[in-house]
């Protein structure tokens, strides 16, 4: 059934070009892979900021539709494959890890053991 309500044209926005994506959202987003890179997947400080930057840089030569493709792309994958760690699969440790960013500041979050039964070791996340 169809609603006769009118649509919200903000909640149905959908970004065609990387242009449209919000630069706090941009931010957040390097942030999230910046915390995988140094908390999941261990890098230091420095080192995560130069792997960023790295591809930050990268980016400036892609198509306006590959950037966007890019930021679809879970921040743990990005981090994975700056890392080095992405043709192997992610151990428990670091699911769980990545599972603690996502969870923090929220009421939700669950258990260890449950994280463990959601995320079995042989679970290949990218």
């Amino acid at each position: 059934m169809v609603s006769d309500e009118p649509i919200d044209d903000l909640a149905a926005t959908v970004a065609t070009g990387p242009r449209q994506l919000k630069t706090d959202e941009i931010a957040q987003y390097w942030n999230l892979v910046r915390r995988c890179l140094s908390e999941v997947f261990d890098k230091a400080e420095y080192e995560a900021d130069a792997l960023i930057g790295n591809m930050r840089a990268r980016i400036e030569a892609l198509t306006e539709e590959e950037v966007l493709l890019l930021y679809h792309n879970n921040p743990l994958q990005i981090g994975a494959n700056l890392a080095g760690a992405s043709g192997r699969p992610l151990t428990a440790d670091e699911k769980l890890k990545y599972v603690a960013i996502m969870s923090e500041n929220r009421d939700d979050r669950p258990a260890a053991e449950d994280i463990v039964a959601a995320y079995p070791d042989d679970l290949r996340l990218h």
